[in-house]
């Protein structure tokens, strides 16, 4: 179960970077994505202990940084490259910005519970 579970942490922003591999563009943001969505879920998730509205707004999240990514893209001509490449300074900075660079951690009861299964 453990190998799954390391696996799952990869295999999910890796399936992501597939399609845009496969449309072939390029992605720079992805990281700070998978990042700034974390910070959000965890802060959530520590402040009231309802992890199941914490993975949403990680999904939310994830979702809505792709879509400005997708817009700048697709609807205004930008390049992807430096589309990317701005979202993931910005995002990356705002997550260190809103930790001020120390880990989340002490998850609630119920997290606990969700983890050791």
């Amino acid at each position: 179960m453990n190998v799954l579970l390391q696996a799952s942490l990869l295999g999910l922003p890796a399936s992501g970077m597939t399609v845009v591999m496969i449309v072939c563009g390029i992605d720079l943001s992805s990281p700070a994505n998978v990042a700034m969505s974390a910070v959000a879920g965890a802060l959530y998730m520590k402040s009231s202990g309802n992890w199941t509205l914490g993975t949403l707004i990680i999904i939310g999240t994830g979702a809505a940084i792709g879509i400005v990514n997708g817009i700048a893209v697709a609807r205004l001509r930008m390049i992807p490259f430096v589309v990317t490449l701005a979202t993931m300074t910005a995002i990356s900075r705002t997550s260190v910005w809103i930790t001020n660079s120390l880990s989340i951690a002490h998850p609630g009861p119920g997290q606990a519970n969700v983890i050791k299964a």
